[in-house]
């Protein structure tokens, strides 16, 4: 709740005296008059607010906080500006360099004419008489929170200048019980830039990271430009973005219509959700995106997402320009995309006054076919909901990709196009050996894949953890001496947890295990790690063909958990190299069954609370043996 005295906030470039207020006498006659305009409003020029040094300015009102065409309210570097309404309408610009800037709509004691009573609401305040319930960003408007860019080459005796190097924090909020959410004209800009500050030869001396863009509302409309660059060797920017329902498009995107006029009514289609281009933020330094929604969100087919590549470079001295690099080199980055998430900025949600039948628990995250997101290397790719549905290529080299249905009545799915891809790879670090290329090698990362219920693996589907390719690497072995010698990076990790796994014409299937590779370019180097848990009510069944081709696709670590016990079907003899931990009460098999399990090192616990019957117990006839040169029990186990 917003609850302020105060009716209504403008900011005005000029304010004209009120008549009748500049002398005693008209004052004892009663001669001063408050203009119908200004009555019950409160109004401040934007010099009182920007031109006074102040570094914190709070504006609260009942109906509206709203900034003129024209205004500059500028506070001091590291500053906070915020401004709580049931309408903000921003014309005028905003500059808090490396500072906070916070905008919030929400519902007051003067929202709705009724109370929950059904009594008379006596503070009520008709909406026709202020600017309508949303965020907006008039054509011409700025808000920028960018790190300060100082120049002292050549300062000719003038006093050298440090500042602020890093982007601030822009948080825009609608949570207003009807409102429209958050519009950005056409023409309106919000900056989170990174600073940087040349020295008096004229040679970069420092820099900053660009800053964040928070952004909810039931609908967004991203007209507007954002900017969050920086210089080559810092990190880029990052953007928040949550409505109720997200579509990333490779489609040209509609904007508002010939004619709008702010606080115009927002058309139908535009209303209650987020439809974004693909390729919207190309070209604005945002190097990490979260898509979050109250209900779905949905990449569509051939949408391609990467992050920005444009930076900030020294153009010579003391000059700057910006150029794109290479992905590998824009800095880290990340991608989300969130079904069924309720809002993170307060404990009172709206989207258009629709909560109640909006049905979230069944929302998808969805990844559409020859769609593509791609990070830098080392960055994370977060797919979740109640249920994921993933038929698109996802590639993070190096770094972690996790897809999570977390509802157990909501089917996950792993489509055939689907790529899981953070293979290692060779960096060249841009040093040189005389010739010869100094590489850094980057082990290949992690991929989690998860369903509370059931997982739809479709045949052909990929995973790939593998290490990078051998490349020739040089040891210093004293003084001017290398020594060349070859070198690779290992193989990364694949989690895994479903409580049943089905093909697409719902069969219940094994795990296919040539989905998965772990790839070594040298035997010397570490194999793969692969974790497998059964989230069902039943035993884990497992045939050969499981252990053994998991084995055989370079994992050299495998572990396995299941609450309620493991039962092999078939005699086995597997070999991992390095470890098998088994999490289970209870391993059995069926008669005749003989099964070997060689590791370097065997680990068998039971953190279950399961209790297992003595019916379940392993035919006489059936045979387990462990080999390995450590063996760790831990807890009550059952064979």
């Amino acid at each position: 709740e917003h609850d302020s005295v105060v009716r209504s906030i403008t900011v005005k470039e000029t304010i004209e005296a009120l008549a009748g207020y500049s002398d005693l006498e008209s004052l004892a006659l009663g001669n001063a008059i408050i203009p119908e305009e200004r009555d019950m409003g409160t109004w401040f020029s934007d010099d009182l607010l920007g031109q006074s040094g102040l570094g914190s300015v709070t504006l609260a009102s009942a109906t509206e906080v709203v900034t003129d065409a024209g205004t500059n309210i500028s506070l001091s570097p590291g500053g906070y500006f915020e401004a709580n309404a049931q309408a903000i309408l921003i014309q005028g610009e905003i500059r808090v360099p490396s500072g906070t800037v916070l905008l919030t709509t929400g519902n007051n004691q003067t929202t709705g004419a009724q109370q929950t009573t059904g009594n008379t609401n006596p503070h009520y305040i008709p909406e026709s008489e202020y600017a309508a319930k949303r965020i907006e960003l008039a054509d011409g408007s700025l808000i920028s929170v960018s790190g300060q860019q100082i120049n002292n080459f050549d300062a000719d005796g003038a006093p050298v200048l440090s500042g602020l190097m890093d982007g601030g924090t822009i948080t825009m909020t609608d949570m207003t019980s009807e409102g429209d959410g958050v519009v950005v004209q056409e023409g309106a800009r919000i900056e989170a830039e990174g600073g940087h500050r040349i020295d008096y030869t004229g040679s970069l001396e420092d820099a900053g990271d660009a800053g964040t863009v928070n952004i909810q509302g039931s609908g967004i409309i991203l007209d507007g430009e954002i900017s969050a660059l920086s210089m080559l060797g810092e990190q880029g920017g990052t953007l928040n973005l949550h409505a109720q329902t997200i579509v990333m498009t490779p489609e040209t995107v509609s904007q508002l219509p010939e004619g709008y006029s702010t606080g115009d009514d927002i058309p139908e289609d535009m209303a209650r959700t987020l439809v974004i281009q693909d390729q919207k933020f190309s070209q604005t330094g945002i190097t990490s995106l979260s898509l979050s929604a109250l209900t779905d969100v949905t990449v569509q087919e051939n949408a391609s997402w990467t992050p920005s590549t444009l930076k900030r470079i020294m153009s010579g001295v003391g000059t700057t320009r910006e150029a794109s690099v290479g992905i590998d080199y824009a800095g880290s980055s990340s991608f989300t995309a969130r079904a069924a998430q309720t809002t993170n900025f307060h404990d009172y949600i709206s989207y258009g006054g629709q909560v109640g039948s909006i049905q979230i628990e069944n929302a998808i995250a969805t990844i559409g076919r020859n769609a593509s997101i791609t990070t830098t290397p080392g960055g994370t790719i977060d797919i979740s909901g109640p249920g994921v549905d993933i038929a698109g290529i996802l590639t993070a080299p190096g770094g972690t990709i996790n897809a999570s249905g977390t509802y157990e009545q909501v089917t996950s799915a792993i489509r055939e196009s689907a790529v899981f891809d953070v293979s290692g790879f060779n960096l060249d670090t841009g040093n040189r050996f005389g010739s010869q290329i100094e590489w850094a090698t980057w082990d290949g990362g992690d991929v989690n894949v998860s369903a509370a219920g059931t997982l739809v693996a479709e045949d052909g589907f990929l995973v790939n953890v593998s290490g990078s390719d051998a490349v020739t690497l040089f040891k210093n072995t004293g003084g001017r001496n290398l020594v060349a010698y070859q070198g690779a990076s290992n193989p990364g990790s694949v989690t895994l947890a479903y409580a049943r796994m089905e093909d697409g014409t719902g069969q219940q299937i094994d795990l296919d295990p040539e989905a998965f590779e772990a790839g070594k370019s040298l035997d010397w180097l570490t194999g793969g790690s692969f974790s497998l848990t059964s989230k069902a009510e039943e035993a884990l069944l497992l045939n050969q063909g499981i252990l053994s081709g998991i084995a055989d696709q370079r994992f050299d670590q495998f572990s396995l958990t299941s609450d309620y016990g493991v039962v092999f079907q078939d005699s086995q003899d597997i070999t991992f190299g390095s470890k098998l931990y088994i999490n289970t009460p209870r391993i059995s098999a069926a008669d005749g069954v003989q099964i070997t399990l060689n590791s370097q090192w065997f680990v068998w616990e039971n953190s279950s609370s399961q209790y297992l019957t003595a019916s379940s117990q392993t035919s006489p006839d059936a045979a387990l043996t462990i080999n390995a040169g450590t063996i760790d029990i831990t807890g009550e186990v059952k064979t």
